[in-house]
């Protein structure tokens, strides 16, 4: 019943959007020719004839970007991005269409025209349709289940951390209480469960009898089984689990990506860099360009190419550190350049090189790769497939979230591969590009949640008042310091 009204919901959106967009094109036919459309009467009838094709591409374009999965629960920035990718991207298709039709008559001016029109409707639409969702779904009340209290309280901070909750937090229960789960879960709507815990299939179990919506972190073994495929051993069943590594056309066909992107990404981003190249040297004393050595496909190592974004030198005297929140070695041009990806344009030489990709897990230092594999064991299985300029952890995730949570995306990334998860990864990153506050670093002292206060304006549920102090949280890893 519940996936029936899902799907009605979702239906009921894409007809929207279809015919919004659709409304788009005919007040643009209108807005070009005014009095004098009637006269136009061969235009309207080369519309009318792909109708149906601009229908499809609507929803495959929507689709593709995730404009119909927890699509609200999306900022207004990601969501004002997204609709404005899949109007140019379907304006492309209704020219490319029209042309396979050999639909000439349709004027390119109208498809144009309709290009402000359509994101304002759907724009509008969408912003309409996200408050109503979010009045009727974020009240949805959240039990937290984790191996201790201060497993409780770290994940607590990342759902009330959010900018736009989508759960209420309503309880934290640690392992050493779970005997009261089936008195608590008739007073919640969805249950998260840390990934450490020791018997959460118990727990996922009752939660499900009980029609609760639960949210597991993953276990890295977990991810290895997203593209597990069942087979049948006798009367067996068994799940294969095959190593996540692309075709050779795959990579046949994102190597041409790579390189008809990075050049003409190149070609468009060439102003900014040659004024780049003369305002670091003028800003801050020391080379535009900064290299440093990288780990590639299979563990080579490389030499990679950024814009400088440190004072010279910065690690002189420490060694290799990790970048920090309000770092002091940043220069205020480089707190610009890495709050908007500037200084990674130098890599569209590496993709051309060979030794990146476009997408893909971002590259590290051999030096952290060593520290990281020593306490991520899994952590190898990154370097099956070229580093990226951006990746899923990129748009996911923040310059500050921790190694490990990065690698979770990672390997959902190595297991879920595909051209059209590149090209929707690229998409996604031109949004993040309108969320500066992604690029903060780590933050040294990480402000979890104290008994008694609140954070961002909530009060913490009476269970985290229980706790005595804060936890002690170690340092979470970001990115490197170039």
């Amino acid at each position: 019943m519940k996936a029936n009204k899902i799907l009605l919901r979702k239906s009921a959106l894409a007809t929207i959007d279809v015919l919004l967009f659709h409304a788009g094109l005919v007040l643009a036919f209108f807005v070009r020719f005014g009095s004098g459309l009637s006269s136009k009467q061969h235009n309207l009838e080369t519309y009318l004839d792909v109708i149906p094709w601009l229908a499809i591409a609507t929803v495959a374009v929507f689709s593709a970007l995730d404009l119909y999965t927890d699509w609200y629960r999306r900022s207004g920035i990601q969501l004002l991005s997204l609709i404005v990718w899949a109007v140019l991207i379907l304006t492309v298709l209704t020219m490319a269409i029209t042309f396979w039709e050999r639909g000439f008559a349709f004027p390119r001016s109208v498809m144009l025209l309709a290009v402000p029109i359509q994101t304002v409707l759907l724009t509008t639409y969408r912003g309409y349709a996200k408050r109503v969702y979010q009045a009727r779904f974020s009240n949805r009340r959240l039990l937290i289940i984790a191996e201790d209290e201060e497993a409780c309280l770290r994940l607590a901070d990342r759902f009330l951390n959010q900018s736009h909750p989508w759960l209420r937090l309503k309880e934290l229960l640690p392992l050493s209480e779970i005997d009261l789960l089936p008195v608590r879960l008739p007073h919640v709507d969805a249950v998260a469960l840390s990934s450490k815990l020791p018997n959460r299939d118990e727990i996922v179990q009752l939660s499900v009898q009980q029609g609760r919506e639960v949210l597991l972190v993953p276990e890295f073994p977990d991810l290895l089984m997203l593209r597990a495929s069942p087979q049948q051993v006798d009367d067996l069943l068994v799940l294969s689990i095959r190593p996540a590594t692309p075709g050779p056309v795959s990579l046949l066909i994102k190597r041409m990506l790579d390189l008809a992107g990075a050049a003409l990404i190149l070609l468009i981003t060439s102003p900014i860099m040659a004024l780049l190249y003369v305002l670091i040297p003028l800003t801050s004393k020391g080379p535009a360009l900064f290299q440093q050595e990288r780990l590639g496909l299979a563990g080579k190592p490389y030499q990679l190419f950024k814009f400088r974004t440190m004072v010279a030198d910065a690690e002189k005297g420490t060694g290799p550190i990790l970048a920090a929140h309000n770092d002091p070695r940043v220069t205020r041009l480089g707190h610009f350049l890495r709050a908007t990806r500037l200084d990674e344009l130098p890599q569209l030489i590496n993709v051309l090189r060979g030794d990146m990709s476009l997408v893909g897990p971002r590259p590290e230092r051999a030096f952290f790769v060593d520290q990281f594999r020593s306490s991520l064991p899994t952590y190898h299985l990154r370097l099956a497939v070229k580093p990226g300029i951006t990746g899923l952890a990129q748009i996911m995730g923040k310059y500050s979230t921790g190694v490990e949570d990065k690698l979770r995306y990672d390997l959902m990334y190595l297991q879920e591969y595909s051209i059209l998860l590149d090209l929707k990864i690229l998409v996604l990153t031109a949004c993040v590009l309108l969320e500066p506050q992604k690029a903060a670093g780590l933050r040294t002292a990480p402000q979890w949640f104290v008994p008694s206060r609140t954070r961002h304006g909530r009060q913490l549920p009476s269970a985290v008042s229980a706790a005595a102090h804060p936890p002690v949280v170690p340092e979470r890893p970001a990115q490197s310091a170039a």
